[in-house]
């Protein structure tokens, strides 16, 4: 865990509380997993989608099997038209309420794609980076 801050694992735990994280959906699967494997709930579902970092990342297995975790990779192109929907629907609902919000880190015009692309390659710009199509500035 020696890429995150010394405490990250007792601030997760102490958000999660006693039992620990029940779902985890992780962007960086290998990455993250030692971090994930500290702060899992027995039982926990740990949901995927990527792992550029590590794309094959060696397992904690004992860890992970003595505590029932299940692994779900996900990958939107394959799943089944009516989860998908759902997923859809759900996510709008959440956006539409205000409960759910992102983190915008820039907004570049579609002509600065070159420098958009870099603020993502080298994390000068925290949370998403967006680009305008429409030709006017943020």
């Amino acid at each position: 865990m020696d890429r995150f801050a010394p405490d990250a694992a007792a601030a997760v735990r102490d958000l999660a509380g006693p039992s620990g994280v029940a779902r985890n959906v992780d962007v960086a699967f290998g990455a993250n997993l030692p971090l994930v494997d500290a702060v899992v709930a027995p039982n926990a579902t740990v949901a995927t989608y990527g792992s550029d970092a590590d794309p094959a990342p060696r397992l904690p297995f004992y860890s992970l099997m003595r505590r029932g975790i299940t692994i779900r990779t996900v990958l939107v192109f394959t799943m089944p038209a009516a989860a998908l929907a759902s997923a859809v629907e759900e996510v709008s609902g959440l956006l539409a309420s205000g409960r759910l919000t992102h983190a915008v880190g820039g907004t570049f015009l579609l002509d600065e794609v070159v420098a958009a692309h870099r603020a993502v390659e080298y994390g000068t710009h925290p949370g998403r980076v967006l680009l305008r199509i429409d030709g006017s500035p943020a």
